[in-house]
């Protein structure tokens, strides 16, 4: 075995570490998902609508569910 500086990915190409990254990601996100569906859908969806950037997605989460302000769950937007 060599011991190397730097990493197999910096020099096998662009596109294969890109896809590599993709399929990584993909796993991840499934995994993530499915652990947050063990817990119900209600707290998979505040999961996933809490981690958002989007405000309208998390105003939109606070009306589906009919979160109130006052409420632990109510994502503010």
């Amino acid at each position: 075995m060599i011991d190397r500086e730097d990493s197999m990915f910096d020099v096998i190409g662009q596109h294969i570490a890109d896809a590599v990254q993709l399929e990584i990601s993909d796993k991840l996100f499934d995994d993530w998902c499915n652990s947050n569906l063990d817990e119900g859908i209600f707290y998979a969806d505040w999961r996933m609508a809490s981690e958002s950037d989007d405000n309208y997605v998390k105003k939109y989460f606070n009306e589906y569910y009919q979160v109130q302000p006052d409420e632990d769950e109510y994502l503010e937007c």
